[in-house]
């Protein structure tokens, strides 16, 4: 049997193509065909992955961090690809989607991993259209983001992040949001961030929805309200613990199969890392949506 690897070289400031070579020295060794797919511009990996189903590959290599991981859930038809697994290598800078399953150690252990267990149904989460596997922020997040696209450039990890989140500061917003759990009541308020997680954490091991779990057909929501200023230090210190949510004062969390969201601001949503269009928006979680090697 011939194996698909579909590789972001570039992913992780080019750790990719490192991974990459280590995949292949390591199918290589086992003796395994393979043939090898590499991105070459933001959203191929989306076209890679329709490719392969086409093609007949019933087991994808995806060698990336969460954007690239992003885009191949987005290349899935979840109706049709009940047979399809994932087998997902990270080589990102924040690699947050797999903090969630046993994927750790060294290239090698994790795909001795992946050779000797079988893949899992995983839930998945819809907005407007779009899926993500982790987690999608609005607000500080967004900005972050933005930011942390630039700077990641040369520096790695949570370093990142944080380098974005000091720079950030001297720019604090609140959003004017209103949001709907369940299709209960309407709540109207002035948010610093909310977070729609299918996974615990973002930015490197943030973990903003700590609660989450990848399997248990829920999705969790943590929004953190307008917050005095000369707090913003010690609740940031907070959330980088995972400990945040301990703050009611400031903090809602939920645990939801849907939440409704709208904002006066355009800011965009930002989905595993990748930016798409914002408000107004739903989310909808999809239990047991696609089958993944954890």
């Amino acid at each position: 049997m011939e194996h698909i690897i579909i590789a972001n070289e570039f992913s992780g400031t080019d750790r990719g193509r490192k991974v990459l070579k280590e995949v292949m020295a390591y199918f290589k060794n086992k003796q395994e065909k393979f043939t090898v797919w590499k991105t070459e511009y933001s959203g191929h990996a989306t076209e890679l992955t329709k490719k392969a189903v086409d093609a007949g590959y019933k087991t994808l290599f995806i060698i990336g961090g969460d954007g690239t991981f992003n885009q191949v859930i987005n290349g899935l038809d979840l109706e049709d690809s009940k047979d399809i697994s994932l087998a997902l290598i990270p080589a990102g800078s924040g690699n947050d989607f797999v903090r969630n399953t046993n994927l750790k150690g060294s290239t090698h252990q994790i795909l001795d991993y992946i050779f000797n267990s079988e893949p899992k149904l995983v839930d998945c989460c819809s907005v407007n259209g779009s899926k993500f596997l982790n987690m999608c922020g609005f607000g500080l997040d967004v900005e972050l983001a933005i930011r942390q696209t630039r700077i990641k450039k040369f520096f790695k990890g949570p370093f990142s992040y944080i380098f974005s989140l000091l720079i950030t500061l001297f720019n604090i917003r609140f959003y004017n949001i209103s949001y709907s759990i369940d299709s209960g009541e309407t709540i109207s308020e002035k948010a610093f961030l909310i977070a729609m997680g299918n996974g615990t954490a973002y930015g490197g091991g943030i973990p903003i929805t700590p609660f989450a779990k990848i399997n248990d057909g829920l999705l969790d929501v943590c929004v953190v309200r307008k917050i005095p200023y000369l707090s913003i230090p010690r609740l940031l210190l907070k959330l980088l613990k995972g400990t945040l949510i301990e703050e009611k004062k400031y903090v809602n969390y939920y645990k939801c199969k849907s939440i409704k969201i709208d904002s006066d601001s355009r800011l965009p949503l930002n989905l595993d890392g990748e930016l798409v269009l914002g408000m107004p928006c739903e989310f909808e979680i999809i239990p047991n949506a696609v089958r993944i090697y954890i």
